[in-house]
């Protein structure tokens, strides 16, 4: 998973957002993350989907991402 997790990071900084999604996917269903989530909601707001994006997001809240007050 870890390795999952750095390949969905590096595709994210190099703006291959399809790739960073599938990577990101992968590794969330071995370990639910929300930092995995999240990276995974910044590439489809990327690509102008808004719907998965949102979903993502709130996946990322539920996951425990901290509350940004």
């Amino acid at each position: 998973p870890q390795d999952l997790t750095f390949l969905q990071q590096l595709a994210f900084k190099c703006r291959k957002y399809s790739e960073a999604i599938k990577w990101g996917t992968e590794a969330f269903q071995e370990i639910p993350d929300y930092t995995i989530a999240v990276l995974n909601a910044f590439c489809y707001a990327q690509m102008q989907q808004v719907i998965p994006a949102i979903g993502w997001l709130e996946t990322g809240i539920r996951q425990g991402l901290p509350d940004p007050e």
